[in-house]
């Protein structure tokens, strides 16, 4: 029989030791945070000058997103990240998260590893954590994230005439996941071409939220690029009863992922977990944001356009439905 006082007193153990000092978030709205039985926030303080609250949840679980052999550190980061970049999708500023994780037995040098991943996108992000639960149990994990905006942005506003513009570049995560699921590939390539393998493989394990961009533009549509860009275009495309083209020869592909793939413009269609912004935005905006985004230092490129509903939700110019459909087939499918 598992002794209740004992089983407790570990989960605080571990709570104090590793999560108690995560508070970057410089609203001043956490009144009562990690202790409690629930956070306590100032509403006021939290909102400030924006109306609208933001909540939005993820779950990284070991086999699925990532594997036994991941790095805590690296986990501990993109676990959070990946949150942060749905409320950035949003308009939104991230502010508050709770954290709740199942371990199969509690290991100090694991969590401390984590931990400081998840602190490090925390400061950087300017996040605090306020609560959350431990239990015994597959390895897991799952975040809440609480986000402000005065207007968010949703997927069912893209209207037909938009540029489809997008940040960074897209494929290089699922070029790093061949990488990491089959370390012996990097042998394929010279000494000199290792530092590319290396990106690709951060790319995938450390992936960068777009922070700032959004803010104070009139976008119609926005997502974060979690599935890769044709599905998650499709889910704009969708919920706004529009149709999108793509033009194949204006996707940003990084030069590592060139080099390191033959299937670097499928990659960049359908693979995953780049956590890239792709917006539906009005002609007008298109230098204004380009400004902007050249300030913060971050590359953004038009790469199709949003057209009248057809029988195809998303094209490539110049690609046949054969072709297309070989593409998108190579993606990722939840519960598939």
């Amino acid at each position: 029989m598992v002794n209740a006082e004992t089983k407790t007193a570990k989960e605080f153990d571990i709570i104090q030791q590793h999560f108690s000092n995560i508070n970057f978030d410089s609203s001043g709205s956490t009144e009562i945070g990690i202790g409690d039985d629930a956070a306590v926030l100032s509403l006021s303080q939290l909102q400030q000058d924006s109306s609208k609250l933001l909540v939005s949840a993820d779950m990284l679980c070991e086999g699925t997103h990532f594997l036994s052999t991941t790095d805590p550190s690296t986990l501990g980061y993109k676990s959070l990240a990946v949150n942060i970049s749905d409320i950035l999708a949003m308009g939104g500023d991230p502010k508050l998260f709770t954290l709740c994780i199942s371990l199969p037995e509690p290991n100090n040098l694991w969590l401390e590893a984590f931990a400081h991943g998840l602190t490090q996108a925390a400061k950087q992000y300017g996040l605090s954590l306020i609560g959350g639960d431990t239990t015994r149990g597959p390895l897991s994990i799952s975040i809440q994230i609480f986000g402000t905006t005065d207007k968010p942005i949703l997927r069912s506003g893209a209207q037909v005439g938009d540029l489809v513009v997008v940040t960074g570049t897209l494929g290089d995560a699922a070029g790093g996941l061949d990488f990491i699921l089959d370390p012996a590939l990097a042998a394929n390539f010279a000494d000199d071409f290792q530092i590319h393998v290396q990106y690709l493989q951060d790319r995938h394990e450390c992936p960068t939220p777009r922070a700032g961009l959004t803010q104070g533009f009139d976008i119609h549509a926005a997502i974060d690029i979690s599935d890769g860009l044709i599905p998650d275009l499709t889910h704009i495309c969708n919920a706004s009863g529009v149709a999108a083209a793509l033009n194949v020869d204006a996707l940003p592909i990084s030069g590592s992922l060139l080099g390191a793939n033959d299937h670097a413009v499928a990659k960049a269609l359908v693979g995953g977990e780049d956590y890239e912004l792709c917006l539906a935005i009005p002609p007008s905006i298109w230098p204004e944001l380009q400004a902007r985004a050249k300030e913060l230092g971050i590359l953004i490129t038009h790469v199709g356009d949003i057209i009248p509903s057809t029988d195809r939700t998303v094209t490539v110019r110049g690609w046949s439905e054969q072709k297309l459909d070989g593409v998108i087939n190579q993606g990722f499918v939840h519960f598939k």
